[in-house]
């Protein structure tokens, strides 16, 4: 199965083996991965808040070891003012 992420053509596997890409593929995909990271990194840049309310969050996680983790984060997220803690007030 192939799927198509922008012109470039890379198989997608089940397997994480670099093995069953052909080198063109692989080169595609490696191709790939760099301009997703550099496509990331000018969002994350762009977008400081991101990493703001991520470390806030992984924080409080490991300082109050929830015994459910999905739900603290749930919380989290629903009973803040995101914008005070993004802007690093809160």
């Amino acid at each position: 199965q192939r799927r198509v992420h922008g012109e470039v053509q890379v198989h997608h596997c089940r397997t994480n083996s670099r093995a069953e890409l052909s080198a063109a593929e692989q080169a595609a995909l490696d191709k790939l991965k760099v301009q997703l990271k550099i496509d990331n990194e000018k969002y994350l840049r762009s977008h400081p808040e991101v990493r703001v309310l991520i470390s806030r969050v992984a924080q409080e996680v490991l300082e109050k070891k929830p015994q459910s983790v999905v739900e603290y984060v749930e919380d989290f997220f629903c009973e803040r003012d995101l914008k005070a803690i993004a802007s690093g007030h809160g």
